[in-house]
């Protein structure tokens, strides 16, 4: 009689807990928006239940378990958009590693993760004109005007670009909206990268949930700055030395993707130059050939002189009536003194002494744990122990340019400290999702 219950209910539970976890959601966005009772809510929350379990009949307890994972969300204390989402992309990875059409699931699972991180971004994107850089990079970017050293002409190029799109907003608020796309895409990245080094959607979403709802990349993805950029071009780097790596020198594409990226980055931030001397020496020591073989530059070095092209701007824009715009802009140490931002070059390097380095570095730790919690940075370790035992190289790619940027940041004057670590957090999140990746592939090995 037991047995005979328990056969008969088993499979209906996981279709129950989504009919539970849709009701709720549905619910409470009704009772933000309209002020709808309670009745509402038991009432959508039955018929959600209903049309589930009567939708999802024929299904087996094999193929709908995954939606248990939705249960973390039905007993969830608060209202939380952001807690529902994590569920649905937990419950979203489990079910994309059940499809046998590999290609379909990893498109379905980079169009999930990109849609829903970008309407999150838009749902919190800054709604008009903000202080300090920000309002800067608005102003220039609106009026083609010329931003502080080093004047990031890419940047104000696309914010332009931006300001041109056909809606009735403000400038400001469309200039915001190249934040949200920029920071999408260096999810996207991410995503390929992480599920490229494990082939386990648990491991690219949860690596993708880590950084996109990290504290500081979550703002610098609602807000008009230049961040945003620094790890995107950071994350294509990464990409490409790892697709590189993977196979195996074969060919030089990923290569000449690898030398836009750097270039690009280089000419929209000269910070990335640090993760550069690890990205060049990694890619020495997975191919040193290409370092003899001057026949294989000729691709990648045309690659890396298109990121000197926004550079043009510059000068072309020197003495216009437009805010920043100068007369020496057009003369080669006024350029140089603009693009390599020398009148910044004191603050580099300024805790250098160990008495207050040390500080410096344990602030940084305090940073780490802004973003990402305890348990988050622990898997991150994890992830990075278990990279060096099995490939040592890849392990001093993602540690040597989390370590330098992070002491090179830990050792400069500014009080953005938070913002200048960005690239640096790609690293961590892809530690994550390798630790998700390995731990989901012992278990489903189990």
């Amino acid at each position: 009689m037991w047995l005979k219950l328990k056969n008969a209910l088993a499979p209906k539970l996981p279709t129950l807990v989504l009919g539970l976890f849709v009701g709720r959601f549905v619910s409470e966005q009704l009772a933000f928006q309209y002020g709808s009772s309670l009745w509402v809510a038991v009432f959508v929350t039955l018929g959600c239940c209903i049309l589930a379990i009567v939708g999802l009949s024929r299904r087996s307890l094999r193929q709908t378990w995954p939606l248990l994972l939705l249960t973390g969300y039905v007993f969830y204390p608060d209202p939380n958009p952001l807690a529902a989402a994590t569920a649905v992309l937990l419950v979203t990875a489990v079910l994309l590693q059940k499809i046998h059409a590999p290609k379909q699931a990893l498109k379905f699972g980079l169009f999930g993760s990109g849609l829903l991180f970008s309407i999150l971004y838009i749902l919190t994107l800054a709604p008009g004109l903000l202080p300090a850089d920000s309002g800067e990079f608005q102003l220039v970017g609106a009026t083609l005007g010329v931003a502080h050293p080093p004047g990031f002409p890419l940047y104000t190029l696309l914010s332009k670009i931006m300001s041109w799109l056909p809606t009735a907003a403000t400038a400001a608020y469309k200039i915001n909206l190249l934040s949200v796309l920029s920071s999408s895409a260096t999810l996207l990245i991410l995503y390929l990268t992480v599920f490229r080094l494990t082939r386990r959607h648990l491991g690219a979403i949860t690596a993708v949930i880590s950084l996109g709802t990290a504290t500081t990349f979550w703002a610098q993805a609602t807000t008009a700055n230049i961040r945003s950029f620094t790890a995107l071009f950071a994350a294509l780097a990464i990409f490409a030395l790892v697709r590189h790596w993977q196979e195996k020198a074969s060919t030089d594409r990923y290569l000449i993707l690898f030398a836009a990226s750097l270039s690009f980055g280089f000419t929209h931030h000269l910070s990335l130059a640090f993760m550069g001397l690890i990205f060049v020496l990694f890619l020495f020591l997975i191919d040193p050939s290409f370092f003899k073989t001057p026949s294989r530059w000729k691709r990648p070095f045309l690659a890396a002189l298109l990121g000197l092209i926004p550079l043009l701007y510059l000068p072309l824009r020197a003495g216009a009536d437009v805010p920043g715009a100068r007369e020496g802009l057009n003369t080669v140490s006024g350029f140089l003194n603009h693009f390599l931002a020398l009148g910044f070059q004191g603050d580099f390097f300024y805790f250098v002494k160990p008495v207050v380095l040390w500080p410096r570095l344990q602030v940084m730790g305090n940073v780490l744990t802004f973003q990402f919690s305890p348990w988050l940075l622990a898997a991150a370790l994890l992830g990075w122990g278990w990279l060096l035992r099995h490939n040592w190289r890849m392990g001093l790619l993602l540690g040597g340019s989390f370590g330098l940027h992070t002491l090179v940041t830990a050792s400069y004057r500014a009080p953005q400290t938070v913002e200048y670590m960005l690239p640096a957090y790609l690293p961590v999140a892809i530690c994550i999702g390798l630790a998700s990746g390995y731990l989901s592939d012992f278990g489903w090995k189990q």
